[in-house]
């Protein structure tokens, strides 16, 4: 039972690594995706300051 609990925290720390990985390329994908946004718009100063905000 205690072999059991060790391999699943491994498969954990494997899988790990992938998400991060995905998640920060959803996130990359949606800034772009807002950008094109906000040019298309032209309200890119706007959305600049709020992010300073």
């Amino acid at each position: 039972m205690h072999a059991g609990t060790s391999k699943e925290s491994h498969v954990v720390i494997v899988k790990f690594p992938l998400v991060l990985q995905e998640f920060a390329q959803a996130m990359i994908m949606l800034q772009r995706l807002l950008f094109l946004a906000c040019c298309d718009h032209s309200c890119n100063v706007s959305v600049q300051s709020s992010l300073i905000l």
